[in-house]
């Protein structure tokens, strides 16, 4: 994944974590076609949070790192899952 959209090597332990994540989300033939997560938490999974590796999104700037005619918000690419499931590395 990450040769593939150009990022630098020093990216290349949040692919293989980003594909890890994924995987362990996907369908398993062990389990005839069931959900690993699903299995382990005993809930349906919700997909809606899925992003696409490399993705342009914006992040929120703090007001105590702008200033009044600063952007609210900057640039970035998402490369990951954060710890937990719980939002994103930017």
């Amino acid at each position: 994944m990450r040769i593939h959209v150009g990022l630098p090597l020093n990216i290349w332990s949040n692919a293989i974590e980003t594909t890890i994540y994924l995987i362990n989300r996907g369908p398993s033939m062990a389990l005839d076609g069931g959900i690993l997560e699903e299995m382990w938490i005993g809930k349906k999974m919700n997909y809606s949070f899925i992003r696409v590796f490399n993705c342009e999104t914006f992040e929120h700037v703090d007001k105590e790192y702008r200033n009044k005619f600063d952007a609210k918000s900057q640039k970035c690419y998402f490369i990951g899952y954060g710890v937990d499931g719980l939002g994103y590395r930017l």
